[in-house]
């Protein structure tokens, strides 16, 4: 008996991989953040957070607030 949908079997790990990227937020910069929160440079971490604020874009405006909340919170 022959599949009906077997050639397409090969695009699920495809569509996973999609949706995991699609979900990601850019985290280049929590990396310097982290550093400079362990060290307690709270400072530190508030401004580089302020300065990728552009990378943030409007549909994470929030989580840009709410991080800078955090950093000025500590």
């Amino acid at each position: 008996m022959k599949q009906k949908y077997a050639p397409f079997y090969f695009l699920i790990p495809f569509f996973f991989i999609l949706l995991l990227f699609a979900c990601a937020a850019p985290v280049s910069h929590y990396v310097m953040v982290e550093r400079n929160l362990l060290e307690g440079n709270y400072n530190k971490a508030d401004s580089i957070i302020e300065q990728y604020k552009n990378k943030y874009g409007d549909r994470n405006a929030v989580l840009y607030y709410m991080d800078r909340g955090m950093m000025l919170h500590g």
